[in-house]
């Protein structure tokens, strides 16, 4: 019988080993990605599955939950982070907004950031 351990992993930790496994290039490592990535979801409340079958764990989810993995997709590949994700998955609309306009502001801030610091970069390797 196989010993199931787990890691007790901070978001930070999670989100870097779901990007080290998004860029495997074995695929049947990508594969179990997607599962993977459910479990995360379902453990940290940003997508809970429907049912959970308790002899397999297997998840079942609703068609109408695809809208919801979809955005979560969406949001992940914009590099955002799971917490922020899950309070615009629970906000209103307008306050949705609210939280996709700061991200983005956050991140314009960040690229302008780099920006800067790429000159001072390159002059001092040269």
């Amino acid at each position: 019988m196989a010993i199931r351990r787990t890691l007790d992993l901070r978001d930070e930790q999670r989100e870097e080993l779901a990007c080290h496994r998004d860029h495997d290039p074995r695929p049947w490592v990508r594969g179990r990605c997607a599962a993977l990535r459910l479990y995360d979801y379902d453990q940290l409340g940003v997508l809970t599955p429907a049912y959970t079958d308790p002899g397999t764990r297997y998840r079942y989810y609703r068609t109408e939950q695809l809208r919801e993995a979809r955005l979560i997709r969406a949001m992940r590949q914009m590099d955002m982070p799971l917490t922020i994700i899950r309070r615009v998955l629970t906000a209103s609309p307008a306050e949705a907004e609210r939280l996709l306009d700061d991200y983005l502001r956050t991140m314009e801030a960040r690229v302008a950031q780099a920006r800067r610091a790429v000159p001072n970069l390159i002059s001092a390797l040269r």
